[in-house]
């Protein structure tokens, strides 16, 4: 969950100044009120939820409202039933509305869509989601009665250990409908590393590394866990390198059936009242090698001050490893036995170390906008070096040579008024 939480908190600070300028015009009594902006005009919605498997109220359930598209988007509109299984919302601005209720072991239809998938979606898509999902349209100063039904999911039920029989406690689980990509569209991302985007279900291993993942909808799953890969060698430790080991991006993920990549996992097939269906997950720590080596500059022979790599089978490209090198060194442990291309590009900026502990959330701009930032497409067109590599050991003394990164505003020396106007003499 640290990545929800640290995208929650930057999207938080970054609307601090806004929070605090609206707090200021309308806590000052002298200020006069605007002229000209009439408050959009906003009705009630409300209504009723029931279980369909027992025909009682949804007590205590969450109700959630989204803006079917592209206006009024943000954080949904949400409430909780009552003991009779009511709701209301109010000063719902007008427009259309997406509107599902969310109850523990009930399906939760709008669980796996996020606003950007909605956008993404085509219109033989768009027309098949809304034939499943209650829509309710929300008028100035009409009230809007809907009644829902919500209906009983099946579980999916596992339990994860190590390959020494030990159990895999806290571990994070995710759970990915097989056809997730409407139209084949991704997230930034899915293009840049080749993993899903963070709002898939997770849950965690208890501590007999069990897990279960409740009111799953009729389809076929891939269940994965992500293995932290952080190394303990205070030597070669950085803030953001250890944050990243601990994500599905840099984290080492195990599907069930023991596969370490999604193309080859074992789906889970999950069909409407069915019985709860088994995950179990082995964890291959004895199959794990450690690979380190150097990224230098191919100008000077010396590292650049941040490099980025990426680590995919060299069958079907697809990602295993997503890593930072801190001055130019790397050290991916945890890899399992394969054949391997290892990618590596340089970026101007030294890594600024962190701590999520110091309270002022040092490097957030680093992870946002150095590891994730360039082109989405390719990472040769990004201008990353590839180099082959076999893992059946542990491998050292690796050396990627890679260009020069391109300067940044920072980095570039700024430009006088006179050389800006006066263009250099042709060398013909």
């Amino acid at each position: 969950m640290k990545i929800k939480v640290l995208i929650a908190a930057v999207l938080a600070v970054a609307a601090l100044p806004l929070a605090f300028a609206g707090v200021a015009q309308t806590a000052t009594p002298e200020m006069p009120p605007k002229e000209g902006k009439a408050k959009p005009p906003t009705g009630i919605v409300s209504g009723t939820v029931y279980c369909a498997d027992t025909n009682l109220p949804a007590r205590n359930g969450e109700i959630i409202l989204v803006p079917t598209s592209g206006e009024n988007r943000g954080i949904p509109r949400t409430t909780a039933t009552d003991l009779n299984g009511r709701f209301a919302l109010g000063k719902v601005p007008e427009g259309r509305y997406y509107i599902a209720a969310m109850l523990p072991g009930y399906v939760d239809l709008l669980a796996q869509v996020s606003a950007a998938r909605l956008v993404a979606m085509s219109p033989d898509d768009r027309k098949e989601f809304d034939a499943h999902v209650t829509t309710v349209v929300v008028s100035a100063g009409q009230p809007a009665e809907v009644s829902l039904r919500l209906e009983r999911g099946t579980e999916i039920d596992g339990t994860v250990t190590y390959d020494d029989g030990s159990p895999a406690i806290s571990l994070q689980i995710a759970l990915k409908p097989v056809t997730q990509k409407p139209n084949g569209a991704e997230s930034p991302e899915e293009a840049m590393f080749g993993f899903g985007s963070f709002d898939d279900r997770l849950c965690s291993t208890d501590d007999h590394g069990r897990f279960r993942v409740l009111g799953v909808p009729p389809g076929e799953y891939l269940v994965s866990v992500t293995v932290p890969t952080a190394s303990a060698d205070p030597s070669r430790t950085n803030g953001w390198a250890q944050f990243l080991a601990s994500t599905p991006m840099g984290g080492l993920l195990v599907y069930v059936g023991g596969s370490l990549r999604a193309s080859k996992a074992k789906t889970i097939k999950v069909t409407a009242g069915g019985a709860s269906a088994d995950a179990d997950i082995i964890i291959p720590l004895s199959k794990l090698h450690s690979v380190q080596g150097d990224v230098v500059l191919k100008s000077t022979g010396q590292p650049p001050p941040i490099a980025v790599l990426q680590l995919v089978y060299s069958d079907t490209q697809e990602p295993a490893r997503i890593a930072i090198a801190p001055n130019g060194h790397f050290d991916l442990p945890y890899v399992p036995e394969e054949s391997y291309l290892l990618r590596a590009i340089a970026g101007p900026e030294a890594v600024p170390d962190m701590d999520f502990g110091d309270g002022e959330g040092a490097g957030e701009g680093f992870f946002m906008t150095g590891v994730r930032s360039g082109p989405s497409d390719s990472w040769k067109q990004a201008g990353a070096v590839e180099i082959p590599l076999l893992v059946r050991g542990d491998v050292e003394g690796i050396t990627i040579a890679v260009p020069d990164p391109p300067p940044t505003k920072q980095t570039t020396p700024p430009q006088t008024p006179d050389q800006g106007a006066t263009p250099a003499p042709s060398s013909k």
